[in-house]
């Protein structure tokens, strides 16, 4: 992961943000984020880029996944995921 003052030089491409830190979004995540919605998705009614920050936290093993939506905070937690 890139310290946050190297954010804004970023070249362009995807990323996955978090409070300090930016990392390139993982190679697996795209496929991790269908495997997971056919899995998850029907139970907690999580949507899309939902489920794709859910993909990228596991593979970058985030400390803590940080969310003010109520079902995504109960899929990341089903997922493994330590939930603030």
């Amino acid at each position: 992961m890139l310290p946050r003052t190297l954010c804004g030089q970023l070249p362009p491409g995807p990323y996955c943000r978090s409070l300090d830190r930016a990392a390139a979004i993982p190679e697996n995540a795209y496929a991790g984020c269908a495997d997971l919605a056919r899995r998850y998705g029907h139970r907690f009614g999580v949507r899309t880029l939902d489920t794709l920050h859910v993909a990228c936290a596991l593979p970058l093993k985030a400390e803590q996944f940080w969310t003010f939506d109520e079902p995504q905070a109960k899929f990341a937690k089903a997922v493994g995921l330590k939930t603030s």
